[in-house]
């Protein structure tokens, strides 16, 4: 349930959102079967890629093009 919570404790402390994970129960239920989101749930493919690759700008690094499909 989206309340705002996250978002509101995001601003107030200054930390940017980068990607919000759908509310999707196929994708609660691939996480509680240990599958990747993205493998039960292809259109979240998008978000994900999107969050690893804020993950890589924090690091200073990139990915690759072949990771990045």
């Amino acid at each position: 349930n989206d309340d705002g919570r996250a978002r509101r404790f995001c601003a107030e402390h200054g930390l940017p959102v980068i990607a919000e994970i759908p509310e999707d129960r196929r994708v609660a239920e691939a996480y509680s079967r240990g599958l990747l989101p993205v493998e039960a749930v292809p259109e979240t493919h998008q978000v994900f890629g999107d969050i690893l690759d804020a993950a890589y700008r924090a690091a200073g690094a990139t990915r690759s093009k072949e990771a990045a499909s």
